[in-house]
């Protein structure tokens, strides 16, 4: 759902808080304040009064309860208007609809009202709508009346919700049948993301979604049914955007106040089993079968649908008398289906809000959700998390950055399966940990300051690990970068000391049972602790431009600055104030310099003394690959392997980098790059690389070539299978 759909959807509440009772709430407590500053002033001046009770809770009651009535009065206002305006609701005939939306109406026309505005904002959607009418007392006989393109069946009694439910799919003509209650109203895109669901996997049965509660609050995200019976909607009272109802899952069973499915299956099913009736426990009764016909139930976070519930019922006593009813039916019938299911009865039990898939569970820790854009080693963890959200693995990730990113962007690059778990931050990783002792099979832990998080948790709950296996992703070795750091910046680093920085980093490595590496010599490094070191490097796709040499000019230079100092910040700063006056003294013309990445104010303004072309971020940097004739890399010190090389080298710009960047890639200079220490050195290889086009294809070809060998994405995948497939395979 994106910012503007959930401003529309939630502008409702807004209006529905500024109906009359809410204003008539806070006059009463103002009333109260200052007959409270006069009670005080009078007693303050010892004038006689009379003691009076000023309690704000009594004026409110619940905050749901609250919220119903302001609710109920806003659209009974909305009804009174319609009507009284001699308006329409019309719904576009459709000669082949894709989705039946059947309603079950007795009484509470005001709320049927609000539904169906909201089912005509569905419009991405042909939708066919059959209301059944059980019977209405209230204005609804006359509401109908005013409504065009509807099926609409009159019942001469009320037969009950499950076998009027049955009336209205009998008249479906849809492929999809969308359960609908009276008491809802759709966000924008509800129907469209739950057809979505059903068309991705013939194997989802059912989709339902967030079922939101008239204070804001989550209602349910999802359900499980446990072995007595009793159900429980996961996260009931939570906040609407709980991370741990924000991704898609499988479930015991969905609500039908919406729940979309194939019509046919519907029917093939027999429907809902009208012993159920008048209602409740017949959704749940239907998704059990359904699961026992090797179906799925699935919850979709991005279906959101406001639930005024219980609305149906004159008394809640009433609808959780006609529940105890069914749930004893509902046993009888499914007693031996049952018996596997969980025996606790909470929401709180993560294990038991997913149905039992037989995946392995897997969880894996970063800075933040791994955007590629953002650099700094996250296009590679976004390479691994992609991996494994299309692989046959439960995943979740966990965010050690206070950094919160609309759910919209992360579900469109890792989809909407992902758990992901943002904006916790380190000092909420030990409760994250406590409450999932023994549910992940493997927790992957990326960079060495992550890793000692996770340490001092481990060390605290040893027990942990029982039963879970652990690969540190080295993502680089950090002791060596700053050992260079500390040289560059002239730093006396003694070899001790040089020895306990490379020992502190070997120690975190001891709980892990295999390390990921991006390189040979990182691997080779690693190893040394007597660990299974693997090298899982980068995976590029080549993507050359067809234009050659004598279409590009110019130099590039990719990379963000976020920080001072940083190897970023480093580089620019040694190229222009050391590499630029020596290009000046060897060329009689300079070509253009661009350069792309955020950058903090500082580093802006340095680079705004040169002559040179800030790009800032950008989100696609093919075309300024295609456009550069050479790409600069004119790092001091770093760790890993430069990600930025590579993506050059993958668009098929030539590149000039230093010593330390040519052996964390083990490339040669004059093969696939050119390599340069010095600022003379450095200065000289751009000219020559800028103007020697044998030279310049020669290399390119080499780089390309390499890219293939070395860092392919099948190359990739596989390594992180293997890695998953030895260790879990094993436990």
């Amino acid at each position: 759902m994106t910012d503007s759909q959930f401003r529309q959807f939630w502008n409702r509440q807004r209006n529905a808080l500024r109906a009359n009772p809410v204003i008539q709430w806070f006059r009463r407590i103002e009333q109260n304040l200052r007959r409270k500053r006069k009670l005080r002033q009078a007693k303050k001046s010892n004038q006689s009064y009379q003691g009076q009770k000023f309690a704000l809770w009594k004026i409110f009651g619940s905050t749901q309860d609250a919220a119903k009535r302001s609710l109920e009065h806003f659209a009974l206002l909305s009804l009174q208007t319609f009507l009284s305006s001699n308006s329409r609701l019309r719904f576009p005939a459709q000669d082949v609809p894709e989705v039946s939306v059947v309603l079950v109406l007795y009484n509470r026309c005001e709320l049927t009202l609000l539904c169906l505005q909201s089912l005509l904002t569905c419009s991405d959607v042909q939708l066919e709508v059959i209301i059944v009418d059980n019977q209405s007392t209230d204005s609804t006989s006359s509401f109908l009346e005013c409504v065009d393109g509807v099926k609409v069946v009159r019942n001469s009694e009320n037969v009950g919700y499950v076998k009027a439910v049955n009336q209205g799919a009998k008249l479906a003509t849809g492929r999809y049948l969308l359960l609908l209650n009276n008491d809802t109203e759709l966000t924008p895109n509800a129907i469209a993301f739950a057809r979505e669901t059903l068309q991705e996997d013939a194997q989802v049965g059912a989709v339902g979604g967030r079922l939101v509660l008239s204070d804001g609050t989550l209602q349910e995200a999802g359900a499980t049914v446990f072995s007595d019976g009793t159900t429980a909607g996961f996260r009931r009272g939570r906040n609407l955007e709980d991370v741990q109802c924000m991704f898609r899952r499988c479930v015991d069973y969905c609500s039908a106040a919406f729940l979309l499915l194939r019509t046919e299956e519907f029917h093939s099913l027999n429907g809902f089993d009208e012993q159920f009736s008048p209602g409740y426990y017949e959704e749940v009764d239907f998704c059990t079968r359904m699961i026992q016909q090797g179906l799925k139930v699935v919850y979709d976070p991005r279906v959101v649908v406001r639930h005024f519930e219980f609305a149906s019922s004159a008394l809640r006593s009433d609808a959780e008398q006609l529940m105890l009813d069914d749930r004893l039916l509902y046993l009888e019938k499914h007693r031996e289906w049952i018996q596997h299911q969980p025996s606790a009865r909470t929401d709180e039990i993560i294990p038991h809000r997913s149905r039992m898939s037989g995946k392995k569970r897997v969880l894996y820790i970063d800075d933040e959700v791994p955007f590629p854009h953002l650099g700094a080693g996250l296009p590679r963890a976004s390479r691994v998390l992609k991996v494994l959200s299309e692989s046959e693995y439960e995943l979740s990730f966990y965010s050690m950055r206070l950094v919160f990113y609309p759910w919209s962007e992360i579900y469109q690059t890792y989809g909407t399966s992902v758990e992901c778990v943002q904006n916790q931050g380190v000092l909420r990783l030990s409760e994250f940990l406590e409450q999932r002792v023994g549910y992940f099979d493997l927790m992957i832990v990326s960079r060495p300051h992550n890793m000692e998080e996770v340490a001092s948790f481990l060390k605290d709950h040893p027990d942990f690990l029982h039963g879970t296996k652990l690969i540190y992703d080295a993502e680089a070795v950090v002791s060596f970068r700053e050992i260079e750091r500390r040289r560059l910046e002239g730093e006396s680093i003694s070899e001790e000391q040089r020895q306990q920085l490379v020992d502190q980093e070997l120690e975190l490595v001891k709980s892990a049972d295999l390390i990921w590496a991006v390189s040979p010599n990182e691997a080779e490094h690693l190893s040394v602790s007597g660990k299974n070191a693997l090298v899982l490097s980068h995976a590029e796709e080549t993507t050359p431009d067809p234009d050659g040499f004598e279409t590009r000019e110019g130099y590039l230079f990719v990379g963000a600055v976020r920080s001072i100092p940083s190897p970023n910040s480093d580089s620019l700063e040694w190229f222009f104030n050391d590499v630029y006056p020596c290009l000046i003294e060897q060329s009689a013309a300079i070509p253009p310099i661009r350069i792309a990445g955020n950058m903090v104010e500082k580093m802006l303004d340095e680079c705004h003394k040169f002559p040179c072309d800030l790009l800032g971020f950008v989100e696609d940097l093919s075309p300024h690959y295609w456009q550069a004739k050479v790409f600069i890399a004119p790092t001091r010190y770093a760790a890993g392997i430069a990600l930025k090389i590579l993506e050059a080298a993958s668009h098929g710009v030539p590149i000039v980098a230093t010593p330390i960047l040519a052996k964390q890639l083990s490339w040669t200079n004059e093969s696939e790059l050119l390599v340069a220490e010095s600022a003379t050195e450095f200065a000289a290889a751009c000219i020559r690389l800028h103007n020697e086009q044998e030279l310049w294809e020669r290399l390119q070809t080499n780089a390309l070539n390499a890219i293939k060998r070395d860092y392919s994405v099948q190359k990739f995948s596989q390594t992180i299978h293997e890695s998953l497939g030895m260790l879990l395979n094993n436990s």
